[in-house]
This record gives C-alpha cells, sequence and structure tokens, in this order.
C-alpha cells in the first residue's frame, strides 16, 4: 500500500496535470524526440552518403556551435521586444524549413550554410520556451517545476527519437535520410503549432522579483559569471557523451555497449528524479548550494570512474554504474540550481534576454567540453580523471560566492550559505 501510494505520489509530481504545463512538457518531448532522430543519424549519413570527410563534418558543426553562440542572447532581445511565443514560433517554423534543405546538400558549402542557419535559430529555443514558462507562471516555484518536468520529458523524448535513427541508419540509403530529414522538420511544425497555443508571451513587468536595471544583460558581469560557472558546471553532460565512451574503449575491459547501458541509467534517473529534487531549490540560497553540491558530486563521480580501468568486465560495468549514478544526481542538482537562477535573479522585463544569456554559458560547453574532457581523459588517463574531478569540485564552489554576490546586487536578502 505505502509502495503505491508513494509511486502515485511521483507521478503526480513527474507528469503535469495542468493544461499549459502539459503543451510545454508536450513541445519539449516532441522536439527531444526529433533532436533525438536528426543527431543520432545526421553523422553517418553526412559522411557516408552525402560523402563529407569526417573532419569536415566536425569543422563544419563548429562553425555552426559558433553561429548559434553568437545569436543566443540576440535571440532572446528579439523575445523581448517582439513577444516570445512570436519569436519561438518563427524559429520553430525556420528549422522546419532548414531540416527539410539537409535533404537537398550535396557539399560541404551548403552543409556549412544550412547547419549554420539551423544553429542560429535551435539554439535560442531551449531559452526562449524558458522566458515563456516565466511569462505564464506568477509563482517562480511553480515555474521551476515546470521546467524540471520539461526537462524529464527532455530524456523520454531523446531516446525515443535515436530507436528510430536506428532504423534509419540500418538501412543506410539517400532515401533514408531523406526520410529522416523530412521527419525532423515535420517535428518542428508540430513544435510551432504547439508554440502557436502556448497564448501569449508578454513578459510581466510588475511580478514580484529583482528590480528592474537599465543595463543590457551582457552588461551585467554578475550574471555572467554564474551563467558561464553553471554552463561550465553542465559541462559534466560531456562526460557521459564522450569522456565514458572513450575510457569505455581505451581503458576498460568492457565492451562498448556498456555505453548503452550508462545512458540509459542516467535518463531513467533524470525522469524519476529531477521534478522531486528541483522543489526543494527554489531560492538564490538553496540554488547556489545545489551548484555546489553539483560540482562535488560530479568530482566524486570523475573519482569513481577512475577506479574501472583494470578490474574484471562485470566489476567495470557496476563501478561505471556507480559513478552514472552519483553524477546523475549532480547533474540533477546543476540542472535545479540554473532553473533557480534563471528566474529569481535575471531581470524580469528582459527575461528572454536574460535566459540568453544563460543559453550562453550553456553552449560554451560544447566547445569546451570535448577538448577538456577528451584531452584529460584519453590523454593523461587515469590522473585525468582526477584533475577533472578537482576542475568540477572547484566550480561548485565557486559559484556558491557568485550567487550570493549576485543576490545582493538584486536587493533579494539571502542567509548566509554555510
Amino acid at each position: 500500500m505505502g509502495v503505491a501510494v508513494a509511486m502515485r505520489a511521483w507521478f503526480g509530481a513527474v507528469v503535469p496535470r495542468e493544461p499549459a504545463a502539459i503543451r510545454f512538457t508536450l513541445l519539449s518531448l516532441v522536439q527531444s524526440a526529433g533532436n533525438g532522430v536528426f543527431l543520432t543519424s545526421s553523422p553517418f549519413f553526412f559522411t557516408s552518403v552525402v560523402g563529407i570527410p569526417p573532419t569536415r563534418v566536425g569543422v563544419g558543426l563548429t562553425i555552426a556551435g559558433l553561429c548559434g553562440l553568437l545569436a543566443c542572447v540576440p535571440m532572446g532581445i528579439a523575445g523581448d521586444r517582439f513577444g516570445t511565443r512570436r519569436v519561438l514560433v518563427v524559429a520553430f517554423t525556420a528549422l522546419a524549413v532548414l531540416f527539410a534543405l539537409y535533404g537537398l546538400v550535396t557539399s560541404f558549402l551548403w552543409f556549412v550554410v544550412v547547419a549554420c542557419a539551423v544553429a542560429v535559430f535551435e539554439s535560442s529555443c531551449g531559452s526562449l520556451a524558458a522566458a515563456l514558462v516565466y511569462s505564464h507562471y506568477q509563482d517562480n516555484a511553480r515555474a521551476i517545476e515546470v521546467r524540471a518536468q520539461v526537462r524529464s520529458a527532455i530524456n523520454v523524448g531523446f531516446p525515443i527519437g535515436a530507436a528510430a535513427a536506428g532504423v534509419a541508419i540500418g538501412v543506410g540509403t539517400r532515401t533514408a535520410f531523406t526520410v529522416v530529414v523530412i521527419a525532423t522538420a515535420a517535428v518542428h511544425v508540430v513544435c510551432a503549432l504547439l508554440a502557436i497555443g502556448l497564448g501569449r508571451a508578454e513578459t510581466p513587468t510588475t511580478r514580484r522579483g529583482p528590480a528592474a536595471v537599465s543595463q543590457a544583460a551582457l552588461k551585467d558581469v554578475r550574471f555572467v559569471a554564474v551563467a558561464v560557472v553553471n554552463g561550465l558546471i553542465q559541462m559534466n553532460e560531456v562526460i557521459l557523451t564522450l569522456g565514458v565512451p572513450l575510457w569505455l574503449v581505451a581503458s576498460t575491459s568492457a565492451a562498448p555497449s556498456v555505453t548503452a547501458v550508462v545512458l540509459i541509467a542516467n535518463s531513467v534517473l533524470v525522469v524519476a528524479l529531477q521534478v522531486l529534487f528541483s522543489r526543494r531549490v527554489t531560492t538564490a540560497d538553496t540554488a547556489a548550494r545545489a551548484l555546489r553540491r553539483a560540482g562535488v558530486l560530479v568530482a566524486v563521480a570523475c573519482l569513481i570512474y577512475s577506479t574501472s580501468q583494470g578490474p574484471a568486465a562485470w566489476v567495470v560495468v557496476l563501478i561505471l554504474l556507480a559513478g552514472v549514478t552519483v553524477q546523475t544526481i549532480g547533474e540533477i542538482y546543476q540542472a535545479s540550481g540554473a532553473f533557480t537562477v534563471a528566474f529569481e535573479l535575471a531581470v524580469p522585463d528582459r527575461i528572454a534576454e536574460y535566459q540568453g544569456v544563460m543559453a550562453l554559458g550553456v553552449a560554451l560547453r560544447q566547445f569546451l567540453g570535448p577538448v577538456v574532457v577528451g584531452s584529460l581523459v584519453i590523454g593523461l588517463g587515469r590522473p585525468g580523471w582526477w584533475v577533472l574531478g578537482a576542475l568540477f569540485a572547484g566550480l561548485g564552489f565557486v559559484a556558491v560566492p557568485l550567487v550570493r554576490a549576485l543576490a545582493r546586487h538584486r536587493a533579494v536578502p539571502e542567509p548566509r550559505v554555510g
């Protein structure tokens, strides 16, 4: 009986009930499924079907990433100026057209052109959607809970899309690639329609929160500093997508397929725990503590991963599962802290612009993450994990005074963080 009650309570927390929250969550579920289809299959198709060398695909995606990085804040400013919902609908509509154009790519030049255009609009969708959540709810705690439900939905949608991509990769023809890009385009049409139904996107300026200031978000040095540190802590996600797979192949006796087990465990834990943890992180003080815990837990996970070199394969699997469990809890704390900082300490009448700054910090991890994680884990081996752990622990402790300074600047009374 107790288990049944607990399961009902968990289900009620994770699954949204009211219409707006359902729509926000469904939007993210659909978009993440589309991303799962495309991101999982596109590297294979661009290299094997279109004929672009792998190194050039990497160069093209790096250039596109830079375009997306530069677009984060301007797209947020556009959202504040013209209406967040309107700009989000335009972004999804543009992405539908651009993903369809991928099917016509036959050269490296056109690949770069389309990839850059996709990155400009795609990089802003998350921050614009976050601003819409903030605009809809007058209660920050409720907005943070909905963001957590959205993140859980993303961790459900992406694996579904990735599984579908496996079928297309198995076929491996130009026709299969065309189906992938058309399906991805159709997904973004659905996203645009869902975004239209989200209602008005006017950002309230009279709600409770930090006083409005005249400076642009990029000139808000304290907020930018917190955004950068948060983005660097979020670099822990690269450990799962790059560090662990490379380490598994190069330095352990376990089969490469164990990577899938690790990623599935991560997704299951996020879906199960993100909303519950986020309910405890609703103030600047608790956000600071959450970011510190995130850094420390990821550091502990790095130490655990470092012990997987040498033991038998079944022991390696147990070690990796222990590591991913600790790391995922850290990841959940990081996301919870980021949600609260983004809502509590942003300027209300520039909310989309400030979400763009948070996205800018996260985008940095896409540049630094592969280089830092890859060079340490593969270049240094076991000591590389120790260095990586020290880096994350340091970032976690640095986050506390930065968030406290930002909170004081916003004139929000804060208890001392011990």
